[in-house]
């Protein structure tokens, strides 16, 4: 349906740049409901029917006069988990700097450059957030959605009022999108929204803006596509054919046709300084929210600013609720509060803190660091419309010692263990947690190139038994890639016991790694046909095992476990021996014939912690792979040469960032 629609575009814009643009532009359409990470900074959606300018739209005139039209709109925030909310506060001035954007009221207007002085425009219209929802009822045009960003996703749908009455912004960790408006006639749209990315909702990035930009029919300076390098036009008469910008500002760029400057701080542009509309967009987009043929029209009509309390506000208490986030450390727990408030919008806050670093404050965003474990009350008090409302909790804080596990730190890596001598069990950085009988224990006749090894005896399983080797406690933070290494051995024929070896990681001083499986071999990794009641008798039968993650070197007290699996077996089958000898922690050894990480230079990444986007600056066009604590590929996509954004949806954790030989650690909170 999408595919046909295109093809009546090209109908309508017979543009030798359009054509080109369209060759790619479908799959792009086809995919904007689902938008992934780009190197643009949004998707255009373009709905069915949806009319575009045609034949380079001359503007009118410079707006300087006329009714102001306003857009009721309500904004969605969505978060859960390490993703935290936006301040009600921080919204209303998000809007307010959206608005100058639109009304060229804001104070950097003079930067543009003099090529586009004469032309700057003021769209007409802004946005006001809706005090009375679709049944009537009182509200702030500010709404706070709740979910479980590991498990679930935002409910997008299930909350958004009727897009032919308000402009909704849904912000969270999504990727940035609008749609252009579509027919009256058009099927209703529940997905004719803004999403923005709640790292695009920051101060002086203007993507809100570019956004309302679409949704008022704008498409980008360079045309139909998301992605910029390709000369293209938008058919504003106004607006120079132009490759378009990627997160760059180039303001003398004059790429496509000779001489002539192209318009990179247009909002409609990916540049980095962003900061007009012109005369010809601003009539464009004008003609769209006065069609009545378009379902933008509605909106701003004088029934419709009634209907959502614009002309005629509604008024009601303030609710408030406190967002709270712990990072964990072992040298004070710092715990990210945000304020959240609907009903009534909010003039200020106050908070008041009792154990913490900070006592008070007047910020929404607010972080507070617990030197001591322990149960602390916290309260806010919001105020707004001569009104307040106060609001109290408690934050359970935990402050962990590096060696609450009852092991000592290992003052030297790499850590090496050949359970030799008169070694007994537990050591200082040792210990045996069984569940079951037998257990580890010392073998003595046996071991890789030595005559002592760990192991687990032989012995009826009737029920599963599991057996852990806790190994600690680790500062790995001047490791470029902690790896841990074992030699281990056992017999597998066709009535042996199975078993699986399991590594499981967490660090003491952070909640970031909280003792998941990283590691798991199966007997038939490990294993071989040495028949029953086997000891090992040559050092050719014992097997190395390997485990490398760059993303532990976060870790200041890491804990490792080798836990042994032995299910029930039946009466049949024996229970064979398993043996572990030669434990390395340390550095990735180069013998393995992997590079050494420490030979590329770090990728540079900001902000690192990161939340819903990164930005990473590279020499050349090359690839960029996120992986994450497993080794798995969650983000990949193709860089030019700067700066780009990178927009994500991964749940907190950590995870290696690579570009060519380079990486960087990346923790998403």
């Amino acid at each position: 349906m999408l595919s046909g629609g295109v093809q009546r575009y090209a109908q309508l814009n017979r543009h030798p740049a359009m054509r080109v643009h369209l060759s790619f532009s479908c799959a792009l359409l086809l995919t904007a409901l689902q938008p992934t990470a780009t190197h643009a900074q949004c998707d255009l959606r373009i709905p069915q029917g949806a009319p575009l300018p045609n034949g380079r739209t001359a503007p009118e005139q410079a707006r300087g006069g006329g009714s102001l039209l306003v857009v009721p709109t309500v904004v969605h925030v969505h978060y859960g988990g390490g993703l935290a909310p936006l301040g009600p506060q921080h919204i209303q001035a998000m809007l307010a700097e959206c608005n100058a954007d639109l009304r060229a009221t804001h104070p950097d207007i003079g930067e543009v450059v003099p090529a586009f002085q004469d032309v700057v425009g003021d769209m007409g219209f802004e946005l006001r957030l809706a005090t009375r929802d679709e049944q009537g009822n009182c509200m702030s045009g500010i709404r706070y959605h709740l979910y479980d960003p590991v498990t679930s996703a935002p409910e997008h749908l299930a909350v958004t009022l009727n897009t032919r009455g308000y402009l909704n912004v849904h912000i969270g960790a999504n990727q940035s999108f609008a749609t252009l408006p579509a027919p009256i006639t058009s099927p209703y749209d529940p997905t004719d929204v803004i999403m923005l990315n709640i790292g695009q909702a920051a101060p002086g990035t203007h993507t809100l803006a570019h956004e309302v930009g679409h949704w008022a029919g704008l498409l980008h300076v360079w045309g139909l596509s998301n992605t910029t390098g390709t000369c293209g036009d938008d058919y504003i008469a106004d607006t120079p054919i132009t490759l378009g910008s990627q997160l760059d500002c180039i303001v003398d760029q004059a790429e496509c046709s000779p001489g002539v400057v192209e318009n990179v701080q247009n909002y409609m542009d990916y540049s980095n300084c962003r900061l007009m509309f012109t005369q010809g967009q601003a009539a464009y987009a004008q003609s769209v929210l006065n069609n009545p043929g378009l379902v933008r029209n509605n909106v701003v009509l004088p029934t419709n600013l009634l209907a959502t309390g614009i002309t005629d506000p509604s008024s009601c208490a303030i609710t408030a609720s406190i967002y709270q986030y712990a990072f964990v450390s072992c040298t004070g727990t710092t715990v990210r509060f945000r304020a959240m408030a609907e009903h009534a919008l909010v003039d200020s806050v106050r908070w008041t803190f009792t154990g913490g670093n900070i006592a008070t404050s007047t910020n929404e965003h607010i972080e507070v660091l617990y030197a001591a474990a322990g149960s602390y009350p916290v309260q806010l008090r919001a105020y707004g419309g001569g009104t307040s409302t106060l609001v109290n909790a408690t934050v359970q804080v935990e402050v962990p010692t590096t060696t609450s596990n009852g092991l000592a730190m290992v003052t030297e890596l790499p850590f090496t263990e050949g359970f030799e001598g008169d070694l007994v069990l537990p050591t200082a950085n040792m210990a045996v947690v069984p569940n079951g009988s037998p257990t580890w224990q010392v073998f003595a006749n046996a071991g890789h190139a030595s005559e002592r090894s760990l192991y687990l005896p032989a012995g009826a399983v009737d029920v599963t038994d599991t057996n852990d080797l806790v190994l600690g406690n680790f500062d790995l933070t001047a490791l470029n890639v902690p790896t841990v290494q074992v030699k281990v051995a056992s017999s597998m024929y066709g009535t042996a016991g199975w078993s699986s070896l399991h590594l499981l990681f967490r660090d003491q001083c952070s909640n970031i790694f909280v003792g998941e499986q990283w590691g798991l071999w199966q007997l038939n990794e490990y294993g071989a046909d040495h028949g029953s009641n086997y000891i090992p008798s040559a050092d050719g039968q014992w097997v190395t095992l390997q485990a490398s993650f760059p993303a532990w070197n976060m870790a200041t007290s890491a804990e490792l476990v080798l836990r042994v699996v032995r299910p029930a077996y039946p009466a049949s089958f024996t229970a064979e021996p398993f043996y572990l000898d030669d434990v390395y922690v340390g550095e990735l050894p180069l013998v393995t014939g992997m590079a050494n990480a420490a030979a590329a230079a770090p990728l540079r990444l900001a902000p690192n912690p990161s939340a819903t986007y990164f930005t990473v600056q590279v020499d050349g066009a090359a690839m960029l792979l996120v992986t994450d604590a497993l080794g798995r590929v969650v983000l990949q996509q193709p860089l030019l040469a700067g700066p780009t954004t990178v927009a994500h949806t991964l749940p907190p954790g950590p995870y290696l960032v690579r570009v060519g030989n380079a990486t960087q650690r990346l923790v998403v909170q």
